[in-house]
């Protein structure tokens, strides 16, 4: 990754710990984990985990079973192409169209094993006064309706496919109106799934 330091650590375990300082100067990314192995005739073995603290960015999906390494949500693009065809995906994603922030905004239900961090939980029980509490605040970008109307403002990061099998729940991705139409309709599951790695 262009212009990035990466500093590696090798624990006791054989787990490597890499780290990248990222666009602020304070902050510091973990970036991926590898285990090392090694089988019989000596050779080492890499496996790569990644995803780790936002390795993707903002509304970006972290790969764990293949490649690319970071794609993007339905509804979104990358902020920078050229950074991504270089590998580096800490800029994320951006919307590819403006939300008009009221009933002309839609929900895409995604599937997830684990919702994303920074939720706030609201005192409503119905999915319809759920959705309405998230369109009524331009910052929410997506909604669930658990045992509490949960909802999340701003980002989403640490997203995640995740491998068939795990035990799904689903969350509300808000998007333009049209989108919504053009993947077939408010109740179409999409079939990006997702885990939140934090």
């Amino acid at each position: 990754m262009k212009g990035y330091a990466i500093t590696v650590m090798l624990t006791s375990n054989n787990i490597e710990h890499c780290t990248r300082p990222m666009k602020s100067p304070d902050l510091v990314e973990p970036l991926l984990l590898f285990n090392r192995n090694t089988d019989e005739s000596g050779a080492e073995e890499i496996e790569c985990r990644r995803g780790i603290c936002r390795y993707c960015g903002a509304f970006g999906v972290c790969n764990q079973i293949g490649l690319p390494f970071c794609t993007c949500l339905n509804g979104f693009e990358p902020r920078s192409p050229k950074d991504w065809n270089l590998n580096d995906f800490s800029g994320g994603c951006l919307r590819k169209a403006t939300l008009q922030c009221g009933d002309e905004d839609g929900f895409l239900q995604m599937q997830v094993v684990k919702q994303p961090d920074y939720q706030q939980s609201l005192n409503f029980q119905s999915a319809d006064d759920c959705k309405l509490s998230c369109l009524k605040e331009c910052s929410c970008n997506a909604y669930a309706l658990n045992t509490s109307c949960i909802v999340w403002n701003g980002d989403l990061f640490n997203l995640q496919q995740s491998p068939d099998g795990d035990n799904r729940r689903s969350i509300q991705l808000r998007l333009a109106a049209y989108e919504i139409s053009s993947s077939g309709g408010e109740n179409e599951v999409t079939t990006a799934e997702l885990i939140d790695i934090t």
